[in-house]
């Protein structure tokens, strides 16, 4: 049985967690685990063994929503922290620019997967060669770019981001996600 890709702003939110996304820090790890599901979830779906429409759907709007509002967290919020503190040595613009190629690889291979999953997800018929290659293709290449963000970036900004920029990073993140309006309506109670 294929394991559900967990939506944590939501769950938090329902669970009435006020912080919405708490430390910006640990969602965007927390991103980064159900994005290896999401990889996972793939590579089931291209052997077959999790093909059901309800599945497809699942990975689909896990990369039509949740996938993009992490590259925007990284491209809008993130990366221009993290040139404002890092120092020379951290190497930032290297990282980035890897990140940001990564992303635009990333949003083109993205491209046919959501619609394969989209015709999957109507009852579609099952995948060619060349569906199956590109889904696996898109996986592999995305746990290579989490490998980069997890082992580089988000150390270096646990390092040198400071709280204010935490509260920064956090609110935008809230605003991408139309999480803002929750969290300041249960503010104000």
């Amino acid at each position: 049985m294929a394991r559900r890709i967990p939506d944590a702003s939501a769950r938090r939110v329902r669970a009435g967690d006020r912080s919405g996304l708490g430390n910006p820090l640990d969602y965007i790890a927390e991103d980064h685990i159900r994005e290896r599901l999401m990889c996972d979830r793939i590579d089931a779906i291209a052997s077959g063994e999790a093909a059901t429409p309800e599945q497809a759907e699942t990975v689909r709007s896990y990369l039509h929503e949740a996938f993009l509002d992490h590259i925007g967290d990284d491209c809008q919020s993130l990366f221009p922290l993290m040139r404002q503190r890092c120092t020379e040595d951290d190497n930032i613009e290297q990282v980035i620019e890897r990140i940001t190629s990564d992303h635009v690889a990333s949003q083109a291979l993205a491209r046919p997967v959501v619609a394969v999953l989209g015709r999957l997800a109507e009852g579609g018929a099952c995948l060619t060669d060349k569906e199956r290659n590109g889904l696996t293709h898109f996986a592999a290449h995305a746990r290579r770019h989490l490998t980069v963000e997890n082992a580089i970036l988000l150390p270096l900004a646990r390092m040198r981001l400071k709280s204010r920029d935490l509260v920064r990073l956090r609110r935008d993140m809230l605003r991408r996600r139309g999480l803002d309006r929750i969290t300041e309506t249960d503010d104000a109670q």
